[in-house]
């Protein structure tokens, strides 16, 4: 379980997806004028977006990946996930967070 957890983190680059949050959290509180319980399908739909975005990102340079040293190890070269379920993968996040966004934060936020 601990190995697809970290699978699932290299595959999003949720580090880096995580910043794409903050960021869209200031731009919130900088537009709204206050921090209110909007932000949490706002915060969370944008999320699931930049990860699956992410994720989308990995399978579509997975023949690329695979032919540079720097990149071969990531995880659909590295066959630690199949391209099959990383794109699958991609495309429930990307469905979840555009669901939660449209729905929870309005057409405007999707």
């Amino acid at each position: 379980m601990k190995e697809k957890l970290k699978i699932l983190f290299e595959l999003t680059k949720f580090r880096i997806t995580s910043f794409v949050t903050i960021t869209t959290a200031f731009g919130f509180i900088a537009a709204n004028g206050s921090v209110n319980l909007y932000m949490v399908p706002v915060l969370s739909g944008i999320l699931l977006l930049a990860c699956g975005s992410a994720a989308l990102n990995h399978f579509q340079e997975r023949h690329i990946d695979a032919m540079m040293s720097r990149t071969s190890n990531r995880p659909i070269p590295s066959n630690r996930i199949s391209e099959r379920n990383a794109l699958i993968v991609s495309l429930l996040l990307i469905v979840s967070g555009s669901f939660i966004l449209f729905f929870g934060a309005g057409e405007l936020a999707f």
